[in-house]
């Protein structure tokens, strides 16, 4: 397998931050140990609809996808693996830290690479 990843590992903080606006570029931050968190505002939404619920789900999984180093370059299917469960342990923890302030961390540690 081609090692440009070699481990992703999803993991949730507490948010302090927030994206000013659902719409605006999302920055990543990148930290000492190597995690990659993004913040989510849903405070726009309203997740007792479907149509909330739904939109919420998508900027997760643009989220998860991000932080867990996801691009248009060419994988193996190891590292493709990879950061697919990086994703989804991004957004199931994202989803169980959902809160009534509106915003919410998506966050992976990637070991080596991206």
């Amino acid at each position: 397998m081609s090692v440009t990843l070699k481990t992703l590992v999803a993991t949730s903080l507490i948010a302090t931050l927030a994206v000013s606006s659902p719409a605006q570029a999302q920055n990543i931050f990148v930290n000492a140990s190597g995690e990659r968190t993004m913040f989510v505002d849903y405070s726009d939404l309203n997740i007792e609809s479907s149509k909330g619920q739904r939109t919420l789900i998508a900027r997760l999984d643009r989220a998860a996808s991000n932080v867990c180093g996801r691009d248009n370059s060419k994988i193996s299917v190891g590292e493709e693996t990879q950061i697919r469960a990086c994703e989804k342990g991004a957004k199931e923890t994202a989803l169980a830290s959902l809160d009534d302030r509106g915003r919410v961390q998506v966050a992976a540690v990637t070991i080596s690479g991206k």
